[in-house]
């Protein structure tokens, strides 16, 4: 059996995510309340926000499982966006802006392709990503600190 892009970058995300999230975090988001509407999204968020527990990896796990309003929620919420700043950051930006995003919130430069293709995929947009910006995406993660990429996209 060999190893696609997605499925390897799932492996990766799995060894990446950040384990101290607790277990029940995930069981909560996975569950029918929480996740599935607006208002308990939001409760989850505040809540992992308010606990110090908001991280990377919680981000890629709700991405990976499909989760794409917590997804969204929690990334604006660790950039300090609103989700209209961060829509146009993750739909609209192309892969540059997508790549600051990632780098500013923690996100390790090894699982950016599968966040660009995931959540590309969930609203239904074209999710390849060309080698120009894939590589393009990396010097993103090369050339700036977090804290930089922060501010470039503040000034976008």
């Amino acid at each position: 059996m060999s190893f696609t892009a997605v499925s390897l970058s799932a492996y990766r995300i799995g060894r990446l995510a950040d384990s101290s999230v607790p277990a029940a975090f995930f069981a909560e988001a996975a569950s029918n309340g929480a996740a599935k509407d607006a208002m308990g999204a939001a409760q989850l968020i505040d809540k992992l926000s308010a606990s110090g527990q908001l991280r990377a990896g919680f981000l890629l796990r709700v991405l990976q499982q499909g989760q794409i309003e917590l997804f969204e929620l929690g990334f604006a919420r660790m950039l300090g966006f609103d989700r209209f700043r961060l829509h146009r950051v993750l739909y609209e930006g192309g892969p540059r802006l997508l790549a600051l995003a990632c780098h500013a919130a923690g996100i390790d430069r090894a699982v950016f392709p599968t966040v660009y293709s995931l959540s590309r995929r969930s609203r239904q947009m074209p999710h390849l990503l060309e080698a120009g910006d894939r590589l393009g995406a990396i010097a993103v993660f090369e050339s700036h600190s977090r804290a930089d990429a922060l501010a470039v996209l503040l000034t976008v």
